[in-house]
This record gives C-alpha cells, structure tokens and sequence, in this order.
C-alpha cells in the first residue's frame, strides 16, 4: 500500500473519529438545555444549617423553573410571605444558579399582611445525570422595608422533578 493511500485513510478515519466525539457532545449538550435543564416543577427538601429556635430545621419548597429562565416558589413554612420570584440559569455544565425574591410579613398579632421587608434567596444547584434531581446550598437574606440586610441564612437543597409520571412518594422524597 502507497503512502499516500495511508494517509488518505488516516485523515478520513481521524475526521470520523471527531465527527463523532462531537456529534456525541452536542446531543449531550442538546439533550441538556432541551430535557435536562432545570425547566419543570421540582419539589425540594430544605435543610436549614442553623435555624433559629423554635424553627423546624427542615422544610418542603415547590419551585416551578420555566425553559426561557424564571422562577416561582412557595413553601410549606409556617412564615408569611409571598410567592417567590425570580430566575435561573447555567453556570457550568450541570450546575445552575437560582435566585428569587419574596415579600415577607409580620406574624400575629401584627395585622394581615404587615409588610416587613423582603427575603432573597440564592442558591448554587448540581443536576444529576439523569435531569431530574439537584442537589445545592441556598444563602437566605432577609432585607428590612428600607433594603437594610437583618439576617443571613444558610441551607441544602435536594430537589426531585415532579412530572406527571411521578409518584407522589417520589416527590415528596419519602420512596419511588
């Protein structure tokens, strides 16, 4: 066999070869942002570091995560506040940021609704493989009425997607 012929054949099978690699990275990267990003609803556990007393130190969020990057999200806390909004996006290769911002109220005897400052939430999240559980760590930020930070937070997260398909066990995270 000539040379030239060998080499022919090298370079068809290395540009094969890449060809591949990144068909293979692309529909990674594809399947990514289309199926396996954040979008969908998740219910999370939330673990709080070092809660205050008389706090339960763990609780459930419910955080619907849109395709085009905004947030929304309640608790199961016994705090008053409003709903959480905000967004998410990417950060690295299955790692997200999420940040959202609620209103939060006095409890009794306070009035109804007596608006005391707001809460910002900022969390750092790592998907699984599969898309369809997080874990992270969240910082807590309670701000008074005139923006003045009054308390700093720190907890975990470990969210599971909730899609239709899903039994309830696994997303409330008691079994499959």
């Amino acid at each position: 066999m000539n040379i030239r012929l060998m080499q022919g054949i090298c370079r068809v099978s290395l540009a094969f070869g890449l060809g591949i690699m990144l068909s293979e990275t692309a529909i990674a990267e594809q399947s990514l942002s289309q199926g396996h990003g954040l979008q969908g609803n998740w219910m999370v556990t939330v673990t709080r570091i070092n809660p205050p007393p008389g706090t339960a130190p763990t609780f459930l969020s419910l955080m619907t995560l849109t395709a085009d990057g905004q947030a929304l999200e309640e608790s199961n806390t016994t705090a008053i506040r409003s709903l959480g909004h905000g967004d998410w996006v990417k950060i690295g290769p299955r790692q997200f940021q999420r940040t959202t911002v609620n209103f939060r109220f006095a409890p009794p005897p306070a009035a109804p609704r007596t608006y005391i400052g707001v809460s910002r939430i900022t969390a750092t999240l790592d998907l699984n493989q599969h898309g369809d559980e997080f874990i992270g760590n969240s910082m807590i930020e309670n701000f008074d009425q005139d923006g003045n930070l009054v308390a700093t937070m720190y907890s975990t997260e470990a969210g599971r997607l909730c899609e239709d398909s899903t039994s309830m066990k696994r997303c409330l995270g008691t079994g499959d």
